[in-house]
């Protein structure tokens, strides 16, 4: 998976606004694997939080990655190549928005204590103590547990610009678990300006 990010990482940002048959895009691995696998290395890519305050682009990103793989299934045949470039382009843009946060501490021992720092977390716009308390989380409780123990918490607040509305929609098409951090930092930082509606709120994923 980390040759299939640096290959993505290689590719010009210039290929995605002037495409053309033959370029770079087309020349590349990634344009022949299956889709599951360019879908992986997209979450892959997307995955590490930036250290600068998000662009507007970097806050939507995961928002557009799940829209995305979850209409894929649905694109006719003749424009399924397409479709994957802008997937690709999505992640490749992604990673030269900017350095990486390196991963949190976790800093909890118990899922007793992790779950309420995860709300306080998120209502605070602390992206980092969010981080911090889903790495700990996702392995140990099942995303249906999750839902269950925030829903009530933050339903009834309001904001996020529709953030937690689409997550709440797609936000079962990011796998593994762990990945699942970059929603709930983009939930918490838009939770800085604006309150949240809803999260974590899934539908079934897609089998590939």
């Amino acid at each position: 998976m980390n040759h299939t990010i640096t290959s993505l990482g290689d590719l010009p940002l210039e290929i995605f606004d002037s495409p053309h048959t033959g370029d770079a895009w087309e020349r590349c691995v990634l344009a022949t694997i299956p889709n599951g696998q360019l879908i992986q290395a997209a979450i892959a890519a997307i995955t590490p939080p930036k250290i600068a305050r998000p662009s507007s682009f970097v806050l939507h990103a995961p928002l557009e990655l799940m829209a995305r793989v979850a209409l894929l299934p649905h694109v006719r045949p003749d424009a399924q190549l397409q479709a994957r470039r802008q997937i690709a382009a999505l992640a490749v843009r992604y990673i030269h928005a900017g350095p990486s946060v390196e991963p949190p501490k976790i800093t909890h021992a118990q899922i007793d204590t992790a779950l309420p720092a995860l709300i306080d977390s998120l209502h605070c716009g602390d992206v980092d103590s969010v981080d911090s308390a889903l790495l700990f989380l996702t392995p140990r409780l099942s995303i249906f547990a999750l839902r269950k123990a925030l829903v009530d918490e933050i339903a009834p607040l309001l904001g996020a610009a529709g953030h937690a509305s689409y997550f709440a929609g797609f936000a079962r098409t990011i796998k593994p678990r762990k990945r699942r951090r970059v929603a709930a930092r983009t939930v918490a930082n838009a939770g800085s300006h604006a309150r949240v509606t809803s999260l974590l709120v899934q539908r079934k994923q897609r089998k590939r």
